[in-house]
């Protein structure tokens, strides 16, 4: 399981990301709990919230329940790879259980 932070688009390949993000300037981190389930801290640094703002997992994950730290809604796509919700201006963070 991939640990750290990212940020931004990022090609595929070796190398790549594990995660995409619509907008450059979010950093996407990713902490995992072995038994408890994985949090992605997303810190905004655009300068304001995203309305619409998505992460794509370019990896495996097993969850049942995807969440936003601030209670707002995410939409999964079919695949389960890819997640939409607004964004905060500063701070929120995805929590998989």
């Amino acid at each position: 399981m991939p640990h750290g932070f990212v940020s931004g688009r990022t090609p595929s390949g070796p190398g790549a990301s594990p995660v995409t993000a619509s907008e450059p300037l979010v950093e996407v981190g990713i902490i995992t709990a072995s038994g408890l389930g994985t949090a992605m801290p997303l810190i905004n640094w655009s300068g304001g919230p995203r309305a619409s703002f998505s992460v794509t997992l370019h990896f495996a994950l097993q969850y049942k329940e995807v969440t936003l730290a601030s209670g707002g809604k995410v939409t999964a796509t079919a695949d389960k790879k890819t997640f939409m919700f607004a964004l905060a201006e500063t701070v929120d963070a995805l929590i998989f259980r």
